[in-house]
């Protein structure tokens, strides 16, 4: 069976992503920046993205209001830290973990302890972010490395195990 809606786990390329699925979860949040009082935060992504944007990609609704704006926003950025948090220990070989240690991390599936993996936590990732299913989408530079293709997608049982 299908689901329903197509979501994708995101590690470049939102806007194209965004073309073809209901929601995006963009991996690697850097940073946060006001804008002025009253206006919209940039987030940056990698990529710069305005909040009320990421709001829309992330749980498919264009909020109503600021209150609406900034308890998603806080739920995308909360379930992202807790999402770090876990994937700590796989990034421990790294001394500045950043976003190419996070896609090394999960092209190579790195176990956590032994009841996890990266893939795994992108499964909860996924799912704290109340997507049942997601496809995973691998950057190009994957194929340089040796692994296969440009989209690498999981099923629902292997990634939200």
């Amino acid at each position: 069976m299908y689901p329903t809606t197509q979501n994708a786990v995101c590690f470049e390329s939102l806007k194209s992503a965004a073309l073809y699925f209901d929601s995006v979860i963009p991996v690697a949040f850097h940073s946060l920046q006001g804008r002025g009082e009253g206006v919209d935060v940039m987030l940056k992504l990698p990529e710069e993205i305005p909040g009320e944007a990421l709001v829309h990609l992330v749980f498919g609704v264009t909020p109503t209001s600021n209150r609406e704006k900034w308890t998603l926003l806080g739920r995308y950025i909360d379930t992202w830290e807790a999402f770090q948090k876990a994937i700590r220990p796989a990034l421990g070989r790294f001394s500045n973990a950043n976003y190419d240690d996070v896609k090394a991390a999960y092209l190579q599936d790195s176990a956590i302890g032994s009841n996890s993996s990266v893939r795994a936590e992108f499964g909860k990732l996924a799912k704290a972010l109340g997507k049942q299913y997601s496809t995973v989408l691998v950057p190009d530079s994957a194929e340089a490395e040796g692994k296969n293709g440009r989209l690498q997608e999981l099923s629902a049982t292997r990634l939200l195990d």
